[in-house]
């Protein structure tokens, strides 16, 4: 299952390797068959380890979990 950014990571691993689920579920996706603007999402994205950026709310996760900067990047992206 999966959600936005997940549906389209889920689209593309279903999509090389069929064998390796009998369903998948994709909310919020819009296909783009011209592929995506990889650099344009990580610049809108502007990733921060979430631990880092916000530690009363992430301080128990670890570095493997990004945030956004702000609240205006979660818009653009």
């Amino acid at each position: 299952m999966g959600f936005s950014f997940g549906s389209y990571v889920t689209h593309a691993a279903v999509g090389s390797q069929p064998d390796m689920a009998d369903a998948a579920i994709l909310t919020a996706i819009g296909l783009n068959a011209t592929g995506v603007n990889a650099n344009g999402l990580l610049r809108s994205f502007v990733p921060r380890i979430a631990s880092q950026q916000d530690g009363l709310r992430f301080g128990e996760l670890d570095s493997g979990y990004l945030t956004w900067v702000d609240k205006f990047s979660q818009i653009n992206t």
